[in-house]
């Protein structure tokens, strides 16, 4: 009797055996790690979006060099993203505070958008007003988009980590830049 048992007890050792022996053939030593990546990206991604406390979309726009920038080259430093026109009378009025705080602090970086204007003419006013904070071309208004503005200018207060931690819609002032600064970063 006990060998009957025994023996069944064996063969069902074997096939649990089998099915695991197989199961590491077909999903791969690395298929855990693997798990977990896919895991941490759907995360992620439920996490990215243009709300306060959610991580800011990537994107990638051509600077006025014509060199490719993403927004995620700057993780690990906080973010002052500007959306503007040269045509927006209240843009051109926060572009020198724009141009002065990003000139004097290192550990925060202002990213202009220029939304829906020619190369040229956003290269003729950058270059007659003398702004030297990165400036971006947004043409096609894809980015503008994906951000939802809809009033220029418009301003997101980015983290070390992309974090989106305020949006300003409106004009922002040198003041402000500062008190924002010190609170938010």
């Amino acid at each position: 009797m006990k060998k009957k048992y025994y023996f069944k007890y064996m063969v069902l050792g074997i096939a649990i055996l089998g099915l695991f022996s197989l199961a590491v053939i077909y999903l791969g030593p690395a298929s855990s790690d693997q798990l977990v990546e896919e895991f941490a990206e759907k995360e992620l991604e439920q996490d990215i979006g243009i709300e306060v406390g959610q991580i800011a979309p990537d994107f990638n726009l051509t600077n006025l060099a014509g060199d490719e920038v993403s927004l995620s080259q700057f993780r690990g430093q906080n973010v002052i993203l500007n959306f503007w026109a040269s045509w927006c009378s209240y843009c051109r009025e926060e572009m020198p505070d724009l141009d002065q705080f990003d000139a004097k602090y290192d550990d925060t970086i202002v990213l202009g958008v220029n939304v829906g204007e020619e190369k040229d003419v956003v290269k003729e006013f950058i270059t007659d007003e003398g702004y030297q904070f990165l400036n971006l071309l947004d043409q096609a208004s894809l980015v503008t988009g994906e951000y939802a503005v809809s009033a220029l200018p418009t301003t997101y207060f980015i983290d070390q980590e992309g974090r989106i931690k305020y949006v300003k819609r409106g004009i922002v002032t040198k003041e402000e830049l500062t008190e924002l600064r010190r609170d938010l970063f």
